[in-house]
Order: C-alpha cells, then sequence, then structure tokens
C-alpha cells in the first residue's frame, strides 16, 4: 500500500459507504441474527478446518446488531441506515454514528461485510 492509498482510506466518508452481506448467516425464531464465520482463511487453515467437526464459528448478534446486519443489502448506505437505526430504537442509540463505526469496522475486519 502507498501513502496515496493511505491518505484516500482516510478521507473516505463512512457515511457514504454501502455495505454489504458477505457471510452466511442465520435468523433465529426472536430475529436474531447469528453469523457463520470460517475458523480458518488461508488455504491450508481451510484443508486443516475441513478435518474439524465445526470448520466454522458463530456469532451472535443482538437486537441491534440484527437490525443493523439486515440493514447492510448492499442497497442502503451508512447514513440511510443511521437514520433507520434512529426511527427504530431512538435515543437508546445515541451516539449513533461512533457505534456505526466501530460496528461497521468489526464486521470489516471479521471479513462479514464489505463496505463499497
Amino acid at each position: 500500500m502507498n501513502r496515496d492509498d493511505k491518505k484516500s482510506n482516510k478521507e473516505t466518508n463512512l457515511l457514504e459507504l454501502i455495505p454489504m452481506r458477505v457471510s452466511d448467516w442465520k435468523n433465529n425464531d426472536e430475529g436474531l441474527v447469528t453469523l457463520i464465520l470460517p475458523k480458518f482463511k488461508s488455504k491450508i487453515g481451510k484443508m486443516f478446518a475441513s478435518r474439524f467437526k465445526n470448520p466454522n464459528y458463530e456469532v451472535k448478534l443482538d437486537v441491534i446488531g440484527a437490525f443493523l446486519w439486515k440493514e447492510c443489502d448492499g442497497r442502503n448506505n451508512v447514513h440511510k441506515i443511521s437514520i433507520e437505526l434512529v426511527k427504530e430504537f431512538g435515543d437508546e442509540i445515541e451516539p449513533v454514528y461512533e457505534r456505526l463505526k466501530i460496528f461497521f469496522n468489526m464486521l470489516k475486519n471479521l471479513k462479514a461485510i464489505e463496505l463499497n
């Protein structure tokens, strides 16, 4: 990565980005979401993981996380998602932008979403 790439990453406005789900997930009867993520991402790791009983691990999201996950459909940008989040949860979600930044960075690091 060169300096220009680092600079452009810092200047990216999170609110303009569009999150898109890229990992498997399941929805339970209560409307909560569980992400299904591979334990290993490298070719060698995947080869060894295939020998395990379960090569994946699960991440259970709370009510707010489940709501956000369902909004990551590749159509809504983060700003629109923040508006819907405030409509749904009101003051409980404040500070909304800081929470969204943490949540989307976590999902991006887990390779569960892509931000375009």
